[in-house]
């Protein structure tokens, strides 16, 4: 099990190697200072006020934060410490599948590129499949390991291979897989 107290290196091993995304001299350019502005409040059109998936899944993640938090009664929750790791478990494949890291990761990585701000960057990977009994196209959008080879080759292009390198280190299809698929039991043994 990861020790905690090596959290903060990581975390600044990481913001290391993404921080150069975020700004780039080229950027002062009024023409690219309004796509890296676009980038960073995520344009996307009209939409309702509260309707941000983003915004929930961060109330999402913080609920199971505080939940991980709690002294569960055993009474309730025989093995508290697995309770904490299946919630754990839950909060990373949620993560995994977050649109928006993945979507602002190729933002940026198209403005290293000379590239505009696109509203969907990675829509490309997603695929169509037959049609639903209306009519409509079926959309299957792409994995997080077709997001990630994608990021991974823009980010050679740009020069920066260790923010393609990073995600690779983050993800683990095992875990992903397992848990959102309802297949792995888990112990903690003493």
């Amino acid at each position: 099990m990861p020790d905690p107290a090596d959290a903060p290196s990581k975390i600044r091993r990481y913001a290391d190697i993404l921080n150069p995304l975020f700004w780039n001299k080229e950027f002062n350019r009024v023409d690219r200072v309004f796509e890296w502005a676009c980038t960073m409040v995520r344009v996307t059109g009209i939409r309702d006020t509260g309707w941000d998936s983003y915004t929930e899944s961060i109330t999402l993640l913080e609920d199971f934060t505080h939940l991980r938090g709690l002294d569960l009664p055993k009474d309730c929750f025989p093995s508290p410490a697995n309770t904490h790791v299946r919630l754990a478990l839950i909060s990373y494949s949620h993560m995994i599948e977050m649109h928006v890291p993945y979507e602002l990761l190729a933002n940026l990585l198209r403005l290293r590129l000379g590239r505009k701000y696109s509203v969907h960057p990675l829509a490309h990977l997603d695929k169509v499949r037959g049609s639903k009994a209306n009519g409509m196209r079926r959309i299957v959008q792409a994995s997080p390991f077709e997001k990630i080879t994608e990021i991974q080759k823009m980010a050679k292009m740009a020069g920066v291979p260790e923010v393609g390198e990073a995600l690779e280190g983050i993800y683990n299809s095992t875990i992903r897989n397992a848990v959102y698929h309802s297949d792995y039991a888990y112990t903690i043994t003493a």
